[in-house]
């Protein structure tokens, strides 16, 4: 479509989702947009579950702003994070329906996912083992991601000032 809030800001009548190059980033962006209450509401959650007493001794001890995100919020908010990060990927492996919706695959396969290969190969072209084995190669590296992510976010965090 060319009407819309960013072609009547910018002044000009693009159709985003039919030119090649900019289908992508169009897509990419609806999915971002879609997430970004998603993941606000986790982070306010990690955040809330971080006592102010800490903040409070920091601050006795003499840590600015800075110090405090960098030192302590950030790295609090590992189990979060892990856990955001986790979900997104898998999510965005497994991404069909907005693809699907918005463009369908196209223009030129330039939007095409492997959860829209993987129906295509199956229900467009007939070819059910070669999307079974696209799906299982998809189930892997979904495990192999999970497994890294889980390695690199292994450090427990407690809370408890006692």
């Amino acid at each position: 479509p060319s009407v819309g809030a960013l072609n009547q800001i910018l002044g000009v009548r693009i159709e985003w989702l039919t030119y090649p190059s900019l289908a992508l980033p169009a897509v990419a962006f609806v999915a971002i947009w879609q997430n970004v209450g998603y993941i606000s509401l986790f982070f306010q959650a990690g955040l809330s579950r971080i006592p102010g007493s800490i903040y409070e001794a920091a601050r006795i001890d003499g840590a600015n702003a800075g110090q405090q995100l960098w030192f302590m919020t950030i790295p609090l908010l590992r189990p979060t994070t892990f856990f955001l990060a986790v979900t997104q990927v898998v999510a965005s492996f497994q991404v069909f329906d907005m693809v699907f919706a918005l463009t369908g695959g196209g223009p030129q396969h330039r939007t095409e996912v492997i959860a829209s290969l993987i129906y295509h190969e199956a229900f467009e072209a007939s070819r059910l083992g070669r999307a079974s084995a696209v799906a299982v190669i998809l189930f892997v590296l979904l495990v192999v991601i999970t497994v890294i992510q889980q390695r690199w976010f292994s450090r427990r965090i407690t809370y408890d000032m006692s």
